[in-house]
């Protein structure tokens, strides 16, 4: 980025001088030497144009940062007071009112890119960049310039030019042959190709125009600088200005004083004309292909928030803690400051991979360390990568029914043969599992979505007698079982597991937030190479930000919190669901038992399959939001049965909900004139 045979002529200031800031100024003054430009006014323009941005101010600042840093022997410390109180409103830079420091003017902003620039370039700058956070806490300033200025000037202690290190003086060298470099490296945020006909001047209003016309420069649009473009193109200012002016005086920009020029209309320039093309079909172009259009339907993915539904019994999240966007914004910001800007590990961030170890060693029971652990995006990543690393299409899968419809789709899409067997309120009816030898048994033993159903300790250890009998896979989604509303849970498969045969998988989708895109699988060491190698394969890695924001959370306590906080209250809402339906609509309804989670199971008596949907409807017409259980089936019996989440709705909205779906069971055929009784309360069928 540097030219190597530049030079700096150093002009030295005098003794009494020494402020920084007068230091830098004076120093920049003239530079000799090879440039990329053919012209000595292009190499010394950089320089200059900072220098006099900023010489009006140096003894200001001078004063100022003189009283600041104790240098009460400088001559010009008479009015650091008034500098100083006047410091406190403005840049003392560029003079620039505090309020609007964030745009530091064009001086400003060359020692930003000189100094981030020299730093990016060299590596032994990288110390300096400790006396600037030193200095940044004491500085009333918060624009990054000042900062800049700072580590200039620490990289400008020594008297000899020669030295290269701490205390050295070779950075205002460093920063003034990257200002020589500088306009030769900058590029224009947009492209435009000229045609070549006429002159340079309506070429570029063409171009201009036809990016306005195709979309490129939409309405709103700031254009780039003058002196940017001109750069960029290799055009005169003059001729960039020119045609900045014609497209002024047509209506097509506008100019705001101090914040650039910005398209105002589109261009009504003749383009040709692109035909239109039909949208076709074609054939799966592959196996999987085939078989996801077969099972899927991306428009129409059950679960999801109704469109105009004003009160929605969504199932899967809870926003009952109104303070965990403050945390999570908080943690955020601490993991920006130490993020690292390479790849992250396809394992996941050391950091997260160790917390989630120990979290779940101490709540759920888990035997694992942290290299046993894989962070995902989610339990979908995870069921996807438990498909390429244990089955081949054509292979025997043994799934809950009803099951989560997620998880089944990415098996049958993976090629998977499922085989459906029944849960009662023990959880999975082990006993009815298939003579021949399944491949996996994907299982939700804590809390059974839908019914849930908690898996008792005798068919967890049937089931991990079963695996290791017919040297089995078990996939154990436990995805919010740390939602312990009534009672202590039951040890883990994973804990039981003496043969390594359990795929154990956790989500902060349900506890956290769906927008998380966070979880884990705790791998089988035999495999752990296999599901390294399938995760880098499908992204490379989950984003480093979110991962060691969470790694902080948990470890300092913070995740813990809540969910003590948002147990809590689910229970609380849990009961009062219960309560408003046995007011509203008694023996009409079966709820199923369920200990734990962010929804209930329910059934309507008298009512068919096609009469729930048809309350689904309806329910949408009165702006309610309700979700059958069928998608949930592979075979669904010939009942109505909904979902009924109530970790997005406040008291008062699940009280207002449930009313509305109470009105609408006694207005269907089957629930006029029916008897009020006591809630039925059933366990899984």
């Amino acid at each position: 980025m540097f030219p190597k045979d530049a030079k700096v002529v150093s002009r030295r200031t005098s003794a009494t001088d020494t402020s920084p800031l007068t230091s830098i100024c004076s120093r920049l003054i003239t530079i000799t030497g090879t440039a990329p430009s053919t012209s000595e006014r292009f190499r010394r323009e950089p320089v200059t144009s900072m220098v006099s941005s900023m010489e009006d101010s140096a003894s200001a600042a001078a004063s100022a940062w003189a009283k600041a840093e104790g240098a009460s022997a400088n001559p010009a410390a008479t009015s650091s007071a008034r500098l100083m109180e006047r410091d406190k409103r403005s840049c003392c830079i560029c003079k620039t009112p505090r309020q609007k420091a964030s745009r530091p003017v064009q001086g400003c902003l060359q020692v930003v890119n000189a100094c981030m620039g020299a730093a990016r370039s060299n590596p032994m700058l990288v110390p300096w960049s400790d006396d600037v956070r030193r200095l940044r806490g004491s500085r009333r300033c918060a624009t990054p310039a000042h900062d800049a200025v700072r580590l200039v000037h620490a990289m400008d202690r020594s008297p000899d030019p020669d030295h290269i290190g701490p205390g050295g003086g070779a950075g205002i060298g460093l920063v003034a042959r990257y200002f020589q470099g500088l306009k030769s490296t900058r590029r224009s945020p947009m492209d435009l190709f000229l045609d070549g006909n006429g002159s340079l001047y309506r070429q570029l209003v063409r171009a201009l125009k036809t990016s306005m016309a195709t979309g490129r420069l939409p309405k709103g649009t700031r254009l780039p600088a003058s002196r940017d473009l001109a750069v960029s193109l290799g055009l005169s200012r003059a001729t960039v200005v020119a045609a900045y002016e014609q497209l002024r005086t047509e209506g097509l920009i506008t100019g705001r004083v101090g914040a650039g020029s910005f398209v105002s209309a589109p261009s009504t320039a003749t383009l040709p004309v692109r035909p239109t093309l039909p949208r076709t079909t074609v054939d799966p172009q592959s196996a999987f292909s085939r078989r996801a259009r077969q099972v899927h339907d991306h428009g129409n993915i059950p679960g999801k928030r109704r469109p105009g539904a004003v009160l929605d019994f969504q199932y899967g999240f809870a926003t009952v803690n109104p303070s965990l966007a403050r945390q999570w914004a908080r943690e955020i910001t601490r993991a920006a400051h130490d993020l690292p800007l390479n790849y992250p590990p396809s394992q996941g961030m050391p950091a997260l991979r160790q917390a989630i170890a120990t979290h779940i060693g101490r709540t759920r029971g888990v035997v694992c360390e942290a290299d046993d652990v894989l962070v995902v995006g989610g339990v979908q990543q995870a069921m996807a990568l438990v498909s390429r690393v244990l089955l081949d299409p054509g292979d025997a899968v043994v799934m809950e029914e009803p099951a989560y419809f997620g998880a089944r789709r990415v098996l049958q899409m993976h090629g998977a043969n499922l085989r459906c067997v029944p849960v009662d309120q023990d959880g999975l009816c082990v006993n009815r599992l298939p003579a021949e030898t399944a491949k996996l048994v994907c299982v939700t033993p804590s809390h059974q979505f839908p019914t849930g159903a908690v898996m008792s300790l005798p068919r967890r250890q049937a089931l991990i007698d079963y695996a290791e009998r017919h040297q089995s896979w078990i996939c154990e989604d436990d995805y919010d079982g740390e939602f312990r509303q009534e009672e202590g849970a039951l040890l883990s498969l994973q804990s039981l597991d003496r043969s390594g045969r359990v795929v154990y998988v956790g989500s902060f989708s349900k506890t956290l937030f769906p927008a998380a895109r966070l979880g884990y699988v705790v791998m089988p060491r035999a495999l752990r190479d296999d599901f390294i190698a399938a995760k880098w394969a499908t992204d490379a890695g989950c984003p480093p930000m979110e991962q060691l924001a969470l790694a902080s959370f948990i470890a300092q306590g913070g995740y813990d919190r809540h969910l003590r906080q948002i147990t809590r209250r689910l229970s609380e809402r849990r009961k009062l669901l219960q309560d408003t339906l046995a007011a509203e609509l008694g023996d009409q309804v079966e709820v199923l038992r369920a200990r734990t989670g962010m929804h209930l199971m329910v059934w309507l008596r008298g009512l068919d399959l096609s009469q729930g949907e048809a309350l689904v409807t309806q329910g949408l017409r009165a702006g309610l939001g309700l979700h059958t259980v069928a998608p949930c089936y592979v075979d669904p019996p010939d009942r109505a049965g909904f979902l009924l989440g109530f970790g997005t709705l406040s008291p008062r909205e699940l009280v207002d909900a449930t009313r509305r779906f109470a009105m609408l069971v006694r207005s269907s055929p089957a629930g006029t004139g029916r008897r009020r009784g006591g809630l039925v309360l059933a366990h899984s069928a």
